[in-house]
């Protein structure tokens, strides 16, 4: 049987690189708990609301969120 984990985080608006780090610490937390497969909700790297500064935070497809998302599936 396949062991799932489905991650909620309260995002730092604006702040990918607290979300990144915090995703980060979350998903190594699920793998030690077992999980094969981990679901993120869809703005981890940003939060989502109604703020200019998250026009600003976005990250490209290829950016720091995806590698970081490569690097843990490499490593697990």
């Amino acid at each position: 049987s396949m062991r799932c984990a489905a991650i909620q985080l309260e995002a730092v608006p604006a702040d990918a690189d607290a979300n990144l780090a915090t995703v980060e610490r979350l998903v190594e937390q699920a793998v030690t708990a077992g999980a094969q497969t981990i679901a993120l909700p869809e703005f981890f790297t940003t939060g989502v609301g109604f703020w200019p500064e998250l026009a600003d935070a976005a990250l490209p497809v290829d950016g720091k969120a995806t590698e970081l998302l490569l690097a843990l599936a490499a490593r697990h």
